[in-house]
């Protein structure tokens, strides 16, 4: 079963809505598009900002712990048992994961007209005790989808990241949680912390079958997935093309750029004069 719904129609129908999302991106400027396509603001760290070469690619680090934790367990028809310790890990590193929401935000921004950039975070994301905050940042990826018509895409990031997984991501980042056991009537359990009306706190429990956990984790597996494998048909689509194009300065809008795009990168110009 797990097979079945790594490989079948969910990652091929989110991959086509995410597809279509970098498609708008591509349309409304190709250089910001080109540029975070090959560069992946916000997935990785500036050059300039790395001590030792790629040292700052965490992003490479999450894909390889899930991929010999999950991924290579149940490929080429053999399904070798997981830990359900190692799939807490995997979650929880994923869902926490501000590369990916780095990612696709600046699709999102650079379909939207708005401003793409290294580090794509909101003011009211960050609080100063506990840095950033990914349930802030979730939900307003949430918004921001919608408010730039990706509904499709909006419903699945909301069922994937805000429903059931809010529960495991809390549970999991405060320490309250069972996995399946003779004391849990074999059930995923988390908890909560809920205030009550009298000022005091108490924990709220969310409970799983097996069946039911593995959907959730697989659904949000399968939909990351989906978004690295579009980004990947897309930079397959450039990888050895050349030519020249004009598109806007999202620092002033006014401006038009002259960009040639070669060896997977773009030479940009103003009035002839090289920028970088």
């Amino acid at each position: 079963m797990i097979m079945a719904f790594l490989a079948d129609e969910y990652r091929t129908e989110m991959q086509e809505k995410f597809d279509a999302l970098l498609c708008a991106a591509e349309e409304r400027n190709l250089l910001y598009y080109l540029l975070h396509l090959f560069n992946l603001w916000g997935l990785h760290g500036p050059i300039g900002a790395r001590e030792h070469g790629l040292s700052m690619d965490f992003n490479s680090e999450i894909n390889r712990m899930t991929t010999s934790l999950i991924l290579d367990k149940v490929r080429h028809g053999q399904v070798e048992p997981i830990l359900p310790q190692d799939i807490l890990f995997v979650f929880q590193a994923n869902i926490e994961q501000k590369g990916f929401y780095a990612g696709l935000r600046n699709f999102i921004s650079i379909a939207s007209d708005a401003d793409c950039r290294q580090e794509p975070w909101r003011d009211d994301e960050w609080r100063e005790h506990s840095k950033l905050s990914t349930a802030k940042i979730i939900r307003n990826i949430h918004n921001e989808l919608t408010q730039a018509g990706f509904t499709e895409l909006a419903k699945e990031f909301q069922a994937t990241h805000l429903e059931k997984a809010k529960s495991i991501r809390n549970g999991i980042a405060h320490g309250n949680f069972r996995i399946p056991h003779t004391e849990t009537n074999d059930m995923w359990v988390f908890g909560d912390y809920e205030r009550t009306t009298s000022g005091y706190f108490t924990i709220e429990t969310t409970r799983f079958t097996g069946e039911d956990f593995r959907d959730v984790f697989l659904r949000l597996l399968c939909f990351r997935l989906a978004f690295f494998a579009a980004v990947g048909a897309h930079r397959e689509k450039y990888d050895k093309r050349e030519f020249d194009f004009e598109a806007t300065n999202q620092k002033n809008r006014g401006e038009v750029l002259q960009c040639r795009f070669e060896n997977r990168g773009v030479i940009v110009k103003y009035k002839g004069t090289p920028l970088w």
